[in-house]
This record gives structure tokens, C-alpha cells and sequence, in this order.
């Protein structure tokens, strides 16, 4: 009998803690997968196609070349991520700022 006094116990401070709780982090990963996904992001072809910025000679090859040389496929380098195809590879701005500061120290070679 005393055992079955507390099987519906409802307690209305736990239960407010609880949803504050849910909504606090509903809301901080709603704003992290936001963030996460308005993230621009670039297929080879834009990292590799930097004739628009002055380097014509800086072509795929070079790209293929210059990733692998800094490991930059490596995710926790933050520089991309496998994409949402198979064999696919997304960059993000980070490396294409890398790829832009390889093009500018190496002018005279991509021009």
C-alpha cells in the first residue's frame, strides 16, 4: 500500500526544470545546426577555377596536388567534409582562403 502512494506523484518544479531544460537546448542545437548549414561550401571545381582571381595556371591538378601535400582532406582540420554524394568531397571557406594565400605566395607559378 505505501508503495503505491508515490507511483503518480507529480511534482510541478521538476517538471518546469525539465522543460526549461529541453528548451535551453533545443534552441542552443537549433542555433549550432543553423550556424552549421549556412556554412558556404565549394566543390572542387570553385577551389580549383581561380582564373577569376588572376592565377589561370592554378587548375585542378595543382589543387589535387595542394591538398594532398597539406593533408587537408584530414576533417579535423576543418578545411571540408565528405559530401552528401558518394566519392564527394565539400570544401569550406577556410580552404579556399588557403588555396587563395597558395596562390599568392606562389604568384609567379600560377600566372
Amino acid at each position: 500500500m505505501a508503495v503505491d502512494l508515490f507511483d503518480n506523484w507529480f511534482d510541478p518544479l521538476e517538471t518546469e526544470v525539465r522543460a526549461r531544460s529541453r528548451q535551453f537546448i533545443e534552441e542552443l542545437l537549433r542555433g549550432e545546426l543553423d550556424a552549421a548549414l549556412a556554412r558556404p561550401r565549394y566543390g572542387q571545381n570553385h577551389t580549383a577555377g581561380n582564373e577569376n582571381e588572376g592565377y589561370p595556371k592554378f587548375n585542378q591538378e595543382s589543387h589535387k596536388r595542394l591538398w594532398k601535400e597539406l593533408g587537408a582532406k584530414d576533417p579535423s582540420k576543418g578545411f571540408g567534409k565528405v559530401g552528401d554524394y558518394k566519392n564527394t568531397w565539400i570544401w569550406f571557406d577556410s580552404w579556399v582562403a588557403r588555396v587563395r594565400a597558395h596562390c599568392q605566395e606562389h604568384h609567379d607559378r600560377y600566372r
